[in-house]
């Protein structure tokens, strides 16, 4: 009895100890910085120190990370204002390992034993063996910039049958085998879980037969009357250090640092419970028996720390997020929801005759999104400021819908995934912004097929949330340039932007003017009897391309094409223009080229020797120059395709002779008289 209770007793001092030590160090906010690369005698050190306490260790220079390898571990034992001490493991391979005697030594054995007979025989037993296993060989660094080559080994004092008493960390000198530190090291562990919120699916609002799902409760405060505050992360998990097998009470309500819940009709949703370190973690949920009430402001919570985390992603560091919005719900009355910039708080009516709770789904992320608004010092139109919050409820939610079953099963307030047209006139600023929520709606789906489902959305929630910092907060034309400048990636958006294409489709989809950009690449290629043009069909949505030589107009062709022959244009110099033109009219700017072409040379089909006759003596001069390839100042294949199909054969020689003895047909043009290749090919006549 005398020992459990000495062993008691140690256990309570040292678990007030670590209280107060761990307390401490919170309430001091430490911070730490790396001190690496230094080097005692052949091995590479690396150590931390507290950045508050401005503490440097003489000969060792501070950088932010540590020497490649992983190959170097350490931690600060010791750190308060007057005494800092750090540890440095050796720089060496784990395959190196530590020297062979260290573990054997009976010196090591020695000097264990004699602290534990000096200091802990009577709370229990300590197996020597198991701590002799342990030593690590390091070098300890002292604040006045001595280097001490010690073993670190550890041990558990305690009895078989009963929980450990303590853990204890010797440090021994290597040089005299002299214990310079004993350590009490407590075990610790986590009492955690995590808080649910129960919310309509789909975004939709209450009522007696919507189905619910659990979403995290993401900046949650949860209180721990021993261990004070802290905050649930974006799964909406918590965590307090205890013993090992420890628990604390904790409670939370519908609050946090920087959302704050107040229920109009009556007492908040609270918990109070007892959370323990042991699996499974716990999964609390607030709104577990839903209620029209109790929804309304777990969803305000829960949609609001969804949307935020959402766009921390997005833009980490996003500084209107730091600012805490009041969110009211429950209020009396129907079919409101508005943001007080005055009040900074959002606010929610109950449910009445013709509407739902207006708390739910998209009603609250839209509301949200104004209290950014405002935080930015932006001055918006109020279309404006409606399109782009319906825009981030949808991305939010992944859903086109805003208030989906707003004033009944199936009714919607505003649906982006209509094809509204620019512009809107309408006294409500929410349907004048519609376009340009919807163009922003369709340029994400557009991405995502052209880029991949999570690719295209991150891109276009990108340059949603540029081109409003961009912007002139006004819808109008002038939105596109400013998704085009966010979009530009050489400050010359007048070049192209990588995703150019795709903006203007999705804007001009929507009835707003889009920049013409001319066709891109234009060649013109001067040939025996014609000009070949080829172009790019460029980003702009083209309707068809007009095309010009020397400002006469040949010819329209439509968009998707991207080549055209001028066959024997007169011999001269001459431009061609090309004019790409929508399917309004509107023109781009023209693009030019310019050729020289020679005059034509007049032949007749078959007239191989070129005296203007056909004739048995043409047929010799055909086979001399297909097999033979002799006959001197020959120029024209022309007059050899006697067929005209752009190649030379000794089909064409049985041609004139079927032709000149057999009554077979005539060559074709131009014959008899003298003429031009009527057909455009690689053969020419000089």
């Amino acid at each position: 009895p005398h020992r459990e209770c000495l062993i008691m007793r140690a256990t309570r001092v040292l678990s007030i100890a670590l209280f107060v030590a761990v307390t401490a160090l919170r309430a001091s906010g430490t911070e730490w910085r790396t001190v690496t690369r230094a080097t005692i005698g052949t091995d590479d050190l690396a150590i931390r120190v507290p950045v508050h306490l401005g503490v440097r260790v003489d000969g060792l220079r501070t950088v932010d990370r540590h020497r490649a390898g992983g190959l170097i571990d350490t931690r600060v034992i010791g750190a308060t204002a007057a005494r800092v001490e750090a540890w440095a493991r050796l720089g060496r391979s784990a395959s190196e390992g530590r020297p062979e005697a260290l573990e054997d030594s009976p010196l090591l054995s020695g000097a264990i034993e004699q602290r534990f007979e000096g200091h802990f025989a009577s709370l229990g037993t300590m197996d020597v063996e198991a701590a002799r296993g342990s030593a690590e060989e390091r070098y300890r660094i002292e604040s006045d910039g001595t280097v001490r080559h010690v073993a670190v080994v550890r041990g558990t004092i305690g009895a078989s049958h009963f929980p450990p008493a303590d853990e204890v960390e010797l440090v021994i000198d290597l040089d005299d085998w002299e214990v310079v530190e004993t350590r009490s090291i407590l075990r610790h562990a986590d009492a955690a879980g995590y808080f649910h919120g129960r919310v309509p699916v789909e975004g939709l609002p209450y009522s007696a037969t919507v189905a619910f799902e659990n979403l995290p409760l993401v900046g949650l405060e949860v209180y721990s009357p021993t261990l004070g505050a802290t905050l649930t992360d974006a799964d909406g998990y918590f965590s307090f250090e205890v013993p090992t097998g420890g628990s604390t009470f904790v409670t939370a309500e519908l609050d946090g640092p920087l959302i704050t819940v107040f229920d109009q009709s009556g007492p908040g949703a609270s918990y109070l419970g007892l959370i323990g370190s042991t699996p499974p973690l716990p999964v609390i949920v607030f709104n577990g028996s839903p209620t029209e009430h109790s929804t309304a402001e777990t969803s305000a919570f829960a949609i609001v720390g969804v949307a935020r985390s959402w766009l921390d992603e997005l833009s980490p560091g996003f500084a209107p997020l730091s600012v805490p919005v009041n969110i009211n719900v429950n209020y009396p009355g129907s079919c409101f929801a508005f943001y007080s910039p005055i009040f900074t708080s959002m606010n929610f009516s109950l449910a009445g005759a013709l509407c739902a709770n207006t708390a739910y789904g998209s009603i609250i992320a839209h509301e949200y999104y104004h209290h950014l608004q405002n935080q930015l010092g932006i001055a918006l139109t109020p279309a404006y400021a409606e399109a782009m919050a319906d825009v981030f409820a949808a991305f939010v939610l992944e859903s086109p819908l805003i208030g989906p079953d707003y004033q009944g099963v199936g009714t919607i307030l505003r649906d982006l995934s209509l094809p509204h047209q620019y512009p809107s006139v309408s006294s409500d600023p929410a349907i004048t912004g519609l376009p340009l929520a919807a163009a922003f709606w369709t340029l994400r789906t557009e991405l995502q097929v052209e880029l991949g489902l999570d690719e295209g959305s991150a891109v276009a929630h990108q340059l949603w949330l540029a081109s409003q910092l961009l912007g002139s907060g006004e819808v109008g034309p002038m939105v596109v340039d400013e998704v085009l400048a966010a979009d530009d990636d050489d400050a010359n958006p007048s070049n192209g932007t990588p995703h150019q294409e795709a903006i203007l489709a999705a804007f001009s989809a929507h009835g707003f003017p889009v920049p013409i950009f001319p066709i891109e690449n234009l060649h013109c290629d001067v040939l025996e009897n014609r000009v070949s043009l080829s172009w790019s069909p460029g980003p702009s949505p083209l309707d068809a391309v007009q095309i010009f030589r020397s400002g006469v107009f040949l010819a329209e062709v439509d968009a998707a094409e991207s080549s055209y022959v001028d066959l024997y244009p007169p011999a001269g110099d001459h431009f061609y223009s090309l004019i790409g033109v929508t399917a309004s009219g509107a023109s781009a700017t023209p693009v030019l080229c310019v050729v020289q072409v020679s005059p034509y040379s007049e032949f007749v089909r078959g007239d191989v020797n070129r005296d203007l006759e056909v004739e048995i003596a043409d047929v010799i001069e055909f086979l001399s120059i297909l097999f033979e390839q002799d006959v001197p100042g020959y120029g024209c294949d022309d007059a050899l395709d006697v067929d005209d199909n752009g190649s030379i054969q000794i089909t064409d020689a049985v041609i004139l002779l079927n032709y000149l003895f057999l009554t077979g047909p005539d060559p074709v043009a131009p014959f008899p008289d003298a003429g031009f290749d009527p057909t455009p090919d690689d053969l020419g006549c000089i």
